[in-house]
């Protein structure tokens, strides 16, 4: 009978050991399920700058010039500084996408174009990602776009002081397309003429906010600049932009 008794008291023990187990299995699963939800809730910002001078390689008496004659910022430290802004005013995750600087298609934007396109491909957890462009990564950016083919369409595409070679570019209708300019932005101007043969600001069927005043250079910093009619912070009008229509914490 003791034995009896024995066999059943272990069998017992067995069974609650075997149904906390089966608990625990459930609470894991759920808890990674939660995980990957909130892991698909957030959004992710990408920062594709412009061309920068200091890593371009060319001799500091050219860098100066440009810097000086066409408003080009030689600091390459904006889009960290940016970065970190953007993760202390927003829940958003950020990276910064480096290409090779150069001025051909061919051998300059359309590789570091296909190296976005993977970037982008890869991060698929994100429910919401806005690509923030400056400049010359606004061309990387609409070609690796075009890469991508509305395989990993971003949300979102912020052009900023970026030389447009059309009022109508080749963009999915499902993406939104706002376009930053100053028509004092000299940079700006004559990359249009060199580049595109063409002198256009505007998009058409696109949000164009024009910011007077600023120089190319003046987009890279946290300046404060009038907006609808008030003063604000470059920054903040650009965290703005970004987050709009977001999930936010």
């Amino acid at each position: 009978m003791k034995r009896v008794k024995f066999c059943l008291l272990v069998s017992f023990l067995l069974l609650l050991v075997g149904c906390a187990k089966s608990d625990v299995k459930v609470l894991n699963e759920k808890i990674l399920e939660n995980k990957t939800d909130m892991e698909k809730a957030k959004s992710l910002v990408v920062i594709v700058p412009g061309y920068e001078l200091v890593q371009s390689k060319y001799p500091k008496f050219f860098v100066d010039f440009a810097s000086k004659f066409l408003g080009v910022d030689n600091n390459d430290e904006w889009s960290e500084d940016f970065a970190g802004y953007v993760r202390s005013n927003s829940n958003c995750d950020v990276e910064i996408f480096k290409w090779n600087p150069g001025l051909t298609e061919r051998f300059s934007f359309k590789p570091a174009a296909n190296d976005l396109a993977d970037l982008l491909r890869k991060r698929e957890n994100y429910k919401d990602v806005t690509i923030f462009s400056k400049s010359f990564g606004g061309i990387v950016s609409q070609l690796a776009l075009g890469e991508l083919n509305g395989e990993k369409n971003p949300k979102r595409l912020v052009y900023v002081a970026t030389p447009q070679k059309s009022a109508n570019p080749n963009l999915p209708d499902d993406i939104e397309v706002i376009n930053v300019f100053s028509k004092d932005d000299k940079l700006a101007r004559r990359a249009n003429i060199l580049l595109h043969w063409s002198n256009i600001y505007e998009l058409e069927g696109r949000v164009n906010i024009e910011l007077s005043g600023l120089a190319h250079s003046e987009f890279n910093h946290n300046g404060e600049v009038i907006y609808e009619g008030r003063n604000t912070k470059l920054y903040d009008l650009y965290v703005q932009l970004i987050t709009a229509s977001l999930p936010q914490e």
